[in-house]
Order: structure tokens, then sequence, then C-alpha cells
């Protein structure tokens, strides 16, 4: 069967393929490092002072998440591409993200109010 002939502009679907194999290394090479570090104040500005929020996050022994749990790599309305929800089972809890300029917060449906800060640690519970 003859393919008919390419749109000007138009991309080969191998390219794309290819850039979505790329895009998807260069995501899971971030994931992994970004959260090897306990405490940086270079990795991340996802930090309680120097404590590494994103270490927090994926390294609990139980229940530990990867990237996509609070983030969608698509556009978003949310700084940082936070998602509005973390799926969880059926549900969709509600992530309540807010950004301030030194850090931030969150009131999610797995824990309670959290609030962090780059600059001047915060004391939580």
């Amino acid at each position: 069967m003859k393919m008919p002939p390419k749109k000007q502009g138009a991309m080969d679907r191998s390219f794309l393929l290819d850039t979505v194999r790329h895009i998807s290394s260069y995501l899971d090479f971030f994931e992994q490092t970004i959260a090897q570090e306990q405490f940086t104040t270079t990795l991340t500005g996802f930090r309680n002072g120097k404590q590494n929020l994103h270490y927090v996050h994926v390294n609990l022994e139980v229940k530990g998440r990867t990237c996509r749990a609070c983030h969608d790599a698509h556009a978003t309305n949310n700084p940082k591409h936070v998602r509005d929800g973390v799926p969880f089972g059926a549900w969709n809890l509600p992530i309540n993200f807010e950004k301030t300029a030194a850090g931030g917060q969150c009131l999610p449906g797995c824990h309670q109010l959290f609030k962090y800060d780059r600059e001047k640690e915060v004391l939580n519970r």
C-alpha cells in the first residue's frame, strides 16, 4: 500500500516516539536523582530548611510515592505542575497546595496540613 505524501511541516511518527522515549527516560533519571539526598540546598526547592521533601515522600518504606503521584507531566494551572488531586484507588484526594515566596503548604487527603520554607525550617505537628 502506497502512503500518501507527507504534509509540509508534519512530524513523522518515529520522531514523535523517539521524543517520548527520550522525555520518559529523562523523567525517570530526574525522579531518581532528586530524591536520593535526604538533605540539600540545591537539588530542589521542595524542602523545609535543608530537608529534601522529595526524599521524604519517595523513600517511605510503606506507601512511598513517585513524582507522578503529585505532579502532572502535562500542563496544569498549579505551580510546579502540582496536580489538583492525588489518585488513590478509585478516589482522587485533593492536594490543596499553596505556593509561597519561600516555600508552600499542602493539606491533602493523606496527611494533615504541612508547611515548608526553604529559608526558615517550619516545625510541623
